[in-house]
């Protein structure tokens, strides 16, 4: 019970929230009262701040609802706004605090909350404003031109790109045609890094050390003696782990530009500090984020760890560090009769060169483009004013950025058309096994079944927008007895398998494959359970 009156609180709201719409409807016990957030301009009272169950939220609703809470997503990382109460589509944000007990309580959390999420959301309708954009309403006529003239010039750069590539002389590398993602960088480099030599030497590996301790000022990594390393790729989801006597590296893999995950290196570290391999202390751990042109993580991956972790972290770009190190460190020193290592570490080479347009026939291509620029923003009228062509061109890559960065708002709220297809079919097609209710891993759709009484097994679609699809059979502790049964039964399905659970991986927007394979496995178990071909009699 709080004891804040209905006056009290509206005197509260005036002055404090002057202009802002409020509601109460509350009898000391049970209902809400709230006031509204940001200035209403793009979001009235559909954005507020909201006290109901003994805490302050901000409640995130009406038609603009997806652009201010992945804008607030991206952007927000305190930990006094807590994820675990999170709802309603990632659209309530909670204030952490204990219960609230009176009215002192009451405005000292609405004062912490709006200080905390008002900054953001301001600025979220400031860059709506600029932009004049409502996707449900309005796209003004200017903006929209201007829209069109970026578009446009996007489509004759492709163009002039692929004709320039069609004269080039004829080039073929394996890697190319394979079209490979992130976790095929990642077998590629633990082949590597796993190579041992004839007197029984981690070269390549030991390498990498040197390139960090000679190139990147890190003097943490000076410490790291090579024993007898193990080395795994996706295990726990950790895209390479190297673990040794007296020290873990964990290497995160952004090679094709995945999106950070929520607090993704923070349960890498948690993980590496559970692990069975070896028991090891925060001290023993290092962090390698592998970007392509030395990208940041994000801050929110971090969770807690970030400023205990700044130095024992490195951030290797494959075009500035993973590339030199190949080209310097590893290809001039592999031995003669080593000739498949030769050739893979050549074709890898010149697949990263040719990523970032510096294979040496692209060099022609490189000068004509450089041209093509030169003449499509007219710095004839500015040839030799180096300081003006820069700011001209940055002024170009910002609205390309919010072209970009309106297309992937689109493209998301097209994609949450499509997870909320799967949520209704998956209702539809299994309501017998619990769909679309699990809470931890945030699954795009799911199933629990229970292939015995107490025995749950989740099946669901991981991954997302900008983060690799996947399906996945996870096993309670409960059902680890079934495992290798389920790992045999189903290993068409989902070839890939840790000591908690089966998946398979698949290219970037293959919705309907990644669908059609959940369907596929909760189908199969439907009828092993029928069948009686899975029990947990058999180990």
């Amino acid at each position: 019970m709080v004891d804040i009156t209905k006056e009290e609180f509206e005197e509260f709201a005036k002055k404090e929230f002057p202009g802002k719409d409020y509601k109460w409807e509350y009898d000391g016990k049970s209902g809400y009262f709230y006031i509204q957030a940001g200035t209403g301009k793009h979001s009235a009272d559909d954005l507020h701040y909201e006290f109901i169950d003994g805490r302050v939220h901000l409640h995130i609703e009406g038609d603009n609802w997806r652009l201010f809470r992945d804008y607030l997503k991206q952007n927000i990382s305190t930990y006094e706004v807590c994820s675990s109460y999170w709802d309603r589509n990632d659209c309530q944000w909670t204030l952490q605090r204990p219960d609230i007990q009176n009215s002192r309580d009451v405005k000292e959390a609405f004062r912490r909350i709006r200080q905390i999420m008002e900054p953001f959301i301001l600025r979220r309708e400031k860059e709506l404003s600029l932009f004049h954009i409502d996707l449900q309403q309005d796209l003004s006529s200017e903006i929209t031109n201007e829209y069109e003239k970026l578009l446009l010039f996007f489509q004759e750069t492709f163009n002039k790109i692929k004709h320039e590539e069609q004269s080039l002389p004829y080039h073929i590398n394996v890697i190319d045609e394979l079209h490979i993602n992130e976790n095929a960088h990642s077998r590629i480099l633990l082949k590597l890094l796993q190579f041992v030599s004839g007197n029984g030497s981690y070269d390549i590996y030991k390498s990498l050390l040197d390139y960090i301790k000679e190139n990147k000022h890190n003097k943490s990594f000076n410490s790291i003696s090579i024993q007898k390393p193990h080395f795994t790729q996706e295990e726990q989801r950790i895209d390479l782990w190297v673990r040794d006597k007296d020290y873990a590296i964990i290497f995160e893999n952004k090679a094709c530009y995945a999106n950070d995950q929520p607090e993704q290196l923070s349960n890498y570290i948690k993980k590496t500090l559970n692990t069975n391999y070896r028991k090891y202390k925060k001290r023993d751990i290092y962090v390698v984020y592998l970007s392509p042109n030395g990208e940041e993580p994000e801050d929110q991956s971090w969770g807690v760890y970030k400023e205990e972790f700044k130095d024992r972290y490195i951030n290797l770009s494959f075009r500035d560090d993973i590339l030199p190190w190949l080209k310097e460190y590893v290809s001039p020193n592999i031995r003669q009769k080593d000739v498949f290592l030769q050739n893979a570490v050549a074709q890898y080479i010149d697949h990263l060169e040719g990523v970032f347009y510096l294979r040496t026939i692209q060099k022609q291509l490189n000068m004509n483009l450089n041209q093509f620029f030169f003449k499509h923003f007219k710095f004839e009228q500015h040839e030799g004013d180096y300081q003006s062509q820069v700011q001209f061109l940055q002024e170009q890559l910002d609205d390309m950025q919010g072209v970009l960065n309106k297309l992937n708002e689109f493209q998301a709220s097209i994609c949450e058309q499509i997870f909320e297809q799967w949520k209704n079919e998956t209702k539809k097609l299994y309501p017998e096994f619990n769909p679309c209710k699990m809470i931890e891993d945030q699954p795009l759709t799911d199933v629990t079944i229970e292939i015995e009484s107490n025995m749950p097994i989740n099946v669901f679609i991981g991954g997302g927008i900008h983060n690799q699809l996947f399906c996945q059979v996870q096993f309670d502790k409960k059902s680890q007895q079934v495992k290798g049964t389920i790992i045999d039964a189903f290993r068409d399905l989902l070839p890939l398998s840790n000591d908690h659970c089966i998946w398979k991986y698949f290219p970037q927007h293959s919705y309907s494959d990644v669908f059609s394979c959940f369907c596929d496995v909760v189908n199969k178990f439907k009828d092993l359970k029928q069948s009686k071909g899975i029990s947990s009699k058999i180990s």
